[in-house]
């Protein structure tokens, strides 16, 4: 069981001392009755007074359940099924360590997913979904409406996310592919954003399969024609195999044969909504059924407890409670 506000537990603490501080109280009133009356008056003063522990108790019981209630109690799970009209955008993130290199500050990664977190705002509607990619290609991310679960994952994207190194369009584009199959015919679009950097693979098969699907995709070149050296996060650089620091220098030829639109983001201003808004414009958005599971509230469980006892409680003698 969880507590959607579990603060208002605290409201508790002045409850319970409130009830030890009365019962207190009138313990000692039977104290002082033992001083000041008659002894053969005493059986039938002493002790408390009839009903007030139980009174007491009762006050006391329904305040922690009133609060409790307040806590809002969750246990179960229950099933929402949300239909919406939106795009279902899947951005491919390059993660080969090329996309370590500096001529684009602080890297070409960081504004990479910094341009995708901004290209986040405009798509509220719209579900998203995270694909990364080096040698091979993984769905990081299916496309959600849930884009706070998009924004953790894109946070933890590192070139070290995958475990095969290189760099594999074809692979970003097939595995795009099979992430689109769960999705709503129509309204679908690819953003791809590599440095160029390709390792081989049949591109034109892959391509073909998307267009086949309805996908239509777009190509982000991060990083420049003069290139810049592969930063390593202890500060050093990606040296050859004879020890010479090597420069990565983006190539947008290779996006070009999958997008022949293909730009380039820059780091001072890397928006990609323009885009990404042209191609929505020429695409048609799809109906989608989503089920999302959530917590079951159950503050009405407390809140009944707390109305049984307060209707037992006009049964007790004197048919009110102990203020």
């Amino acid at each position: 069981m969880d507590f959607a506000a579990p603060a208002y537990g605290l409201l508790a603490l002045p409850v319970i001392v409130i009830l030890l501080l009365r019962l207190r109280g009138e313990r000692k009133r039977d104290e002082d009755m033992r001083h000041f009356a008659a002894p053969h008056l005493l059986p039938r003063l002493t002790g408390l007074r009839p009903g007030i522990v139980s009174r007491l108790s009762l006050s006391a019981a329904i305040l922690l359940l009133l609060i409790a209630a307040l806590m809002r109690p969750q246990w179960g799970l229950l099933e929402q099924e949300r239909t919406s009209a939106g795009f279902d955008v899947i951005f491919a993130i390059d993660l080969s360590r090329s996309m370590l290199a500096d001529d684009l500050s602080p890297s070409r990664l960081a504004i990479a997913k910094r341009a995708v977190g901004m290209a986040l705002d405009s798509l509220a509607a719209d579900r998203v979904g995270i694909i990364g990619f080096a040698g091979t290609a993984f769905t990081l991310c299916p496309p959600t409406s849930d884009h706070d679960m998009v924004n953790k994952v894109l946070g933890d994207l590192g070139t070290g996310t995958l475990p095969k190194g290189g760099s594999s369009l074809a692979s970003a584009l097939e595995e795009a592919g099979r992430a689109f199959r769960g999705t709503a015919a129509g309204g679908r679009l690819l953003v791809l954003l590599s440095d160029g950097e390709d390792h081989g693979g049949d591109m034109d098969r892959a391509i073909a399969g998307l267009r086949q699907e309805g996908v239509a995709v777009m190509a982000v070149l991060t990083g420049t024609p003069a290139g810049g050296l592969m930063v390593l996060p202890d500060g050093s650089y990606v040296k050859d195999r004879q020890g010479a620091v090597v420069m990565s220098r983006a190539d947008i030829s290779s996006l070009k044969l999958i997008d022949p639109s293909a730009t380039v983001i820059s780091a001072d201003r890397p928006d990609l909504e323009g885009r990404i808004s042209a191609s929505r414009a020429v695409l048609h958005a799809s109906v989608h059924k989503e089920v999302r599971h959530r917590s079951a509230e159950r503050y009405y469980v407390p809140l009944a407890a707390a109305l049984a006892i307060w209707c037992l409680g006009l049964l007790l003698p004197g048919g009110r409670f102990e203020s």
